[in-house]
């Protein structure tokens, strides 16, 4: 908030100290109009005349206001205008002729917010749209992917973006007790784990091992793993998939599922969602084989239904807009 934003040079600090202000004007005449009094004098030099010196000289009076004390009385104004309307008689915010400064329109008839409205507000949205895809990126240090349910969280380190879709890279930490949903087999990726913190346990193929920190885990194309946490300090791993294809939606869409509570008991989406992410992500992940031989003809029936009810294999939600769109 006390970086330039929306208003040029102006940061959101001095938008709000704006604001205020001019209410701050406003709330006296209106309390003076309501008692039948002299509207009092605005607070800058009598000189002026004209809102662009005005709004100089209240960002150069507010400059050095702390962010606290300014927020404070934005809330507050809004407050304290609100009471000086409704505090109004009947006949007084009714008359057209009662405010001097709104070119005849009594004050039920007014917006008093439309100046934020038709003056800021663009701007604003505009601002923040530009820098969301950073300030919203799923997947960083600041704004992890998280699995409420399994315990996992997952940071990606190299997108495949970044290697030209050579090898995805990110580090997974898995709490106390924390567990991958399901045994899963990558069809078409080589799995490398390097382990730090807690030891982790692994069955690869069916054989079960405990990796210690420091140990390096390999696993093959279309070889049934699944791994867990079986201590009570958090697992860290570095993983690598190569190659890359689409693994790194995938985790997208199903920890933002997950974050958006849409998961049962062992961390799995819907019926209806898997079939669609099945579907969706045959080549990058599947059931071990005797179960995908089931479950894959059944996706390929249901996906399309699935779909039509609204159910999607991405989500701009979870992974932002499609490039180009």
């Amino acid at each position: 908030m006390l970086e330039p934003g929306p208003m040029g040079e102006w940061t959101f600090k001095d938008m709000a100290a704006h604001l205020a202000a001019w209410r701050n004007v406003r709330i006296p005449m209106l309390e003076a109009i309501g008692r039948g009094g002299a509207i009092p004098p605005p607070p800058w030099p009598a000189e002026m005349d004209d809102d662009d010196p005005i709004n100089a000289w209240f960002r150069e009076r507010d400059r050095d206001r702390p962010l606290d004390d300014v927020l404070a009385d934005y809330d507050g104004s809004f407050e304290r205008l609100a009471a000086a309307i409704e505090a109004l008689p009947e006949n007084v915010a009714h008359d057209p002729n009662a405010l001097p400064w709104a070119g005849g329109t009594p004050a039920v008839d007014i917006d008093f917010t439309d100046h934020l409205h038709d003056e800021h507000l663009p701007d604003v949205r505009a601002w923040l749209a530009a820098r969301a895809p950073a300030s919203r990126a799923w997947g960083t240090e600041a704004n992890p992917l998280i699995h409420p349910v399994t315990g996992e969280r997952i940071v990606f380190r190299r997108r495949a973006r970044d290697t030209g879709g050579e090898f995805l890279e990110m580090n997974l930490m898995l709490g106390p007790s924390g567990f991958v949903a399901a045994e899963h087999v990558h069809p078409n990726q080589e799995e490398r784990f390097e382990i730090s913190g807690a030891p982790a346990m692994f069955r690869v193929d069916g054989v079960e091992r405990l990796y210690q920190p420091g140990e390096v885990a390999i696993v093959p194309p279309g070889t049934p793993h699944v791994w867990w946490n079986p201590g009570d300090g958090e697992v860290t791993t570095l993983i690598q998939f190569r190659p890359a294809l689409d693994t790194e939606t995938f985790f997208e869409t199903f920890f933002g599922l997950a974050r958006d509570g849409k998961v049962g008991r062992k961390g799995l989406p819907s019926p209806l969602q898997l079939m669609v992410l099945a579907r969706a992500y045959n080549r990058e992940m599947q059931l071990p084989r005797a179960r995908q031989r089931v479950l894959y003809p059944i996706a390929v029936t249901v996906a399309p239904i699935a779909r039509a009810l609204g159910y999607r294999g991405r989500y701009d939600k979870y992974s932002g807009p499609r490039s180009g769109t």
